[in-house]
């Protein structure tokens, strides 16, 4: 095994001031101990490639966050901690472990929700967009170049790295 990208994720849209107990323990439970577990069970292979590489999928979010995504925006964060610290503990093994953080992207997910919200019909890829500087939805392709560029050799040289590809997020 020589790569693990650990795209661990669910969501939920309480404000952090309603957010239950039970909501904060099933975000963690997914997006931070699952992506842990995933890691530590992988790690054991990664270690013998000699080149290995973990990508998380953390969310530009993490960084700028926003309102009404608190539970979501703070589990990435915590994948950016874990990032960095599993970049340090795992250099002595050539485990090289960064994470590329999305903008919005026009996944099946959104365009479902949505439908969900105004089955009238609204074309999400032409909607007036301003969330980034260049004004449009990512396609799930760009996020996966980045992806694959930092689990690739020519990013050898590249660890404990967290890269934005969100389009010039406005925060």
């Amino acid at each position: 095994m020589d790569i693990l990208i650990n795209n661990a994720a669910m969501r939920d849209y309480s404000a952090l001031a309603e957010a239950s107990t039970p909501a904060w323990e099933a975000m963690l439970a997914v997006n931070v101990v699952g992506a842990a577990h995933y890691c530590r069970a992988a790690l054991p292979a990664l270690r013998q490639s000699g080149q290995a590489s973990i990508v998380f999928v953390s969310s530009c979010y993490a960084v700028t966050g926003r309102k009404g995504m608190g539970l979501y925006d703070a589990t990435k964060a915590a994948q950016l901690a874990l990032t960095r610290t599993l970049a340090f503990e795992e250099a002595q093994h050539r485990v090289r472990v960064n994470a590329v953080c999305p903008g919005a992207t026009l996944t099946p997910f959104h365009i479902k929700r949505a439908a969900t919200a105004n089955p009238s019909g609204v074309d999400l890829k032409n909607a007036r967009f301003e969330q980034n500087l260049q004004k449009r939805w990512a396609s799930p392709r760009e996020i996966a170049y980045p992806i694959l560029w930092l689990a690739s050799p020519e990013a050898s040289f590249v660890t404990g790295s967290s890269i934005m590809a969100d389009g010039g997020t406005i925060a």
